[in-house]
């Protein structure tokens, strides 16, 4: 890739990311108090005379610092909301990794089912006190169609949450086990927990 091209696609993705930003963040509360500054010198050379010069509004408009000439690329790249998601949540940079662990089980589907039921018969009194989080998914795939499910349980397997998608006729079976994972795992963030353990159960 070019390097005009690449310098182009940083800019702009720096520009997209300052729309994450807090309030409180020093970067916005610069290019915020600049742009109201700015305002404020539209305002009053509009006041001071009936029909300002065009060069005048062109000259307060236009971005006098490189900061502003990188948030002012914002207004190109959002003018048909061609752009990626943006998530508001919060996360501490000093927040410590997620740790995560996987077990497979070595024996047939029927033993491995008998095997979990021994651990969850054990979290049981985490469950109480919703000190964890437990998820089934599943994916199944037929002649025509995938379907695929989630499921999140609580104490005594009283069910906290389930949903489930028909995913069409072209997705493999892998894919959609993998979806499932990717919904549970999505949801769980929307839950906004922190400092608590969590089990995915997948059959596949």
């Amino acid at each position: 890739m070019p390097p005009r091209i690449r310098f182009e696609k940083i800019c702009n993705s720096y520009a997209l990311r300052t729309l994450k930003f807090k309030e409180n963040h020093a970067i916005k509360k610069i290019y915020i108090e600049e742009i109201n500054k700015d305002r404020d010198e539209l305002a009053a050379s509009s006041s001071s005379s009936s029909s300002p010069k065009n060069s005048t509004i062109k000259y307060l408009l236009q971005p006098k610092t490189q900061l502003l000439s990188l948030i002012s690329r914002v207004q190109q790249l959002i003018q048909n909301w061609k752009i990626e998601k943006i998530s508001l949540d919060w996360q501490n940079p000093w927040s410590p990794p997620i740790s995560t662990s996987f077990s497979i089980s070595r024996g047939s589907k029927e033993e491995a089912a008998q095997e979990h039921l021994k651990p969850i018969e054990s979290l049981q009194e985490f469950l109480e006190w919703d000190l964890i989080d437990i998820y089934y998914t599943d994916g199944s795939k037929d002649n025509k169609s995938n379907a695929a499910a989630v499921c999140k349980i609580g104490e005594r397997n009283r069910i906290k949450y389930a949903t489930n998608w028909n995913l069409g006729p072209y997705m493999e079976i892998i894919n959609a086990e993998l979806y499932t994972v990717y919904r549970a795992l999505k949801h769980l963030k929307q839950q906004r927990l922190e400092d608590k353990q969590v089990y995915i159960f997948i059959d596949s």
